[in-house]
């Protein structure tokens, strides 16, 4: 590992508060405004679970394992911050459903404090990995009461990896008071663990709504999701920002 790779990683959040700092006026804009962030094709049309767990990562950061999800053919991966701030000098290690693995060193999270304060989410690439399916996202959060599936690693992948729970929204618009990043929360009551954090949350036509990152008071049917909506300003930041680097 590279001296600059780690200093990389370790001033990263500095400059997601200048980038933020950049797009701020934007931002409520962007939130506010219904439009896919990625293209529709070639998005999961049905929910066909096996198509949707080739899509589900993996994610090994320091001592901590936690699951993500491919968002395009360049091998972007969303995941829950609180995955990714367990990363050593050695970046964290990424591994997909047909078992192969790798490396990433480049790594992106929102502010976790201030007025650019961003949801409990994070994002990495893939290195020299172009996935051909990957994930499409329905900004728009899912109605009360509809069915949604949970994809991830229960207690990690020695114990139950890709792994899918089903469940229904619970709550649209739930005030975590800040356990769980800037914004409100989605519950739902599908069974969720440790290891499930940054996961998928995906509606009836495979599309993810949310990300997976806890659980309320530790009760594993009260499970806590951050809109896809409230990800989707830092993911249009961040991807480009990951694309790019050299």
């Amino acid at each position: 590992m590279r001296a600059k790779d780690f200093i990389l990683i370790t001033v990263i959040t500095v400059c997601g508060v200048f980038v933020g700092c950049f797009v701020a006026v934007d931002i409520a804009h962007i939130r506010n405004r219904s439009y896919a962030v990625l293209p529709a094709t070639p998005a999961i049309a049905e929910p066909n679970l096996s198509d949707a767990l080739d899509c589900v990562v993996h994610i090994r950061a320091g001592n901590a394992e936690g699951s993500g999800f491919l968002v395009s053919s360049t091998g972007i991966v969303m995941t829950a911050r609180h995955v990714l701030s367990h990363a050593d000098a050695n970046g964290v290690t990424v591994t997909l459903r047909n078992g192969l693995s790798y490396t990433s060193t480049a790594m992106y999270i929102p502010p976790t404090t201030g007025v650019l304060a961003g949801p409990d989410v994070g994002f990495l690439k893939v290195e020299y990995y172009h996935p051909t399916r990957y994930f499409g996202v329905q900004p728009a959060r899912p109605a009360l009461g509809s069915d949604v599936w949970c994809l991830g690693h229960p207690y990690g992948r020695g114990v139950c990896p890709w792994t899918v729970s089903r469940g229904i929204v619970s709550a649209t618009d739930r005030d975590c008071k800040g356990a769980f990043g800037a914004g409100t929360s989605i519950q739902i009551d599908a069974p969720s663990y440790a290891g499930n954090s940054g996961g998928p949350v995906i509606d009836r036509s495979g599309r993810v709504v949310g990300i997976l990152v806890g659980s309320w008071s530790g009760e594993e049917c009260l499970s806590i999701c951050v809109p896809i909506g409230d990800a989707a300003p830092w993911l249009t930041v961040f991807r480009v920002m990951l694309e790019t680097r050299p």
